[in-house]
């Protein structure tokens, strides 16, 4: 800021800026919002699919990471990792993403060796099912998580050949922040689409 720059207050940012109310109630909005994000951890972990998956080797399948911001786009959130494997050239997540004011999503995001391992598996898998609310990113930023950004289309088989490639995949759901109580069950939903017992047997022997 420029020195001698006046600073001015609206009526309504005085108003807020003196309403302690709504910092609390956030306060208490993001701890439940932690309590079902780990909910949903502990009912991914108990899941078949989960307790039978080959995990790339370092994946972090029994802990998982919840992680709480700010300012994405200007907006809080909470992340929560799990399974996750994150290294320079090697990427295995499954992220779930709570974005205060828009929704909740799921993403499964592949990159490097996890690519290669399960990548034309997991495609060949979706080509034939119809899932009319799942999104692949087609961007080049890997890191964009907003699922409004036209980086992000519906899926279809016609774009696998695009997909192949990109140098990562990302996958994505999403339900409204109403329909909270859908959490886990949507959440092991997309689960058990992304990494069915239908990917493992199409793995390439030697990759397992």
């Amino acid at each position: 800021m420029k020195p001698g720059v006046k600073i001015q207050f609206s009526a309504k940012e005085l108003r807020l800026i003196n309403d302690t109310s709504f910092l609390l109630s956030k306060r208490v909005i993001t701890e439940k919002t932690c309590n079902l994000l780990h909910g949903l951890k502990e009912t991914l972990a108990a899941s078949p699919i989960h307790r039978t998956f080959p995990f790339p080797a370092g994946t972090d399948f029994h802990q998982g990471k919840i992680t709480r911001g700010e300012n994405l786009k200007g907006l809080p959130y909470l992340v929560l990792d799990f399974p996750r494997l994150f290294e320079q050239d090697n990427i295995f997540a499954f992220r779930t993403m709570f974005w205060w004011g828009n929704y909740f999503s799921f993403t499964l995001h592949l990159k490097g060796k996890a690519l290669k391992q399960f990548g034309e598996p997991l495609l060949k898998n979706l080509s034939k099912q119809k899932k009319k609310d799942l999104l692949v990113y087609l961007g080049e930023d890997e890191w964009e998580h907003d699922l409004s950004n036209e980086g992000y289309v519906p899926y279809s088989k016609e774009l696998n050949e695009i997909i192949q490639k990109q140098g990562f995949l990302k996958l994505s759901r999403k339900i409204a922040v109403s329909d909270f109580e859908k959490l886990n069950t949507e959440g092991l939903k997309t689960y058990n689409l992304l990494l069915s017992p239908s990917v493992i047997a199409r793995v390439p022997q030697g990759l397992l």
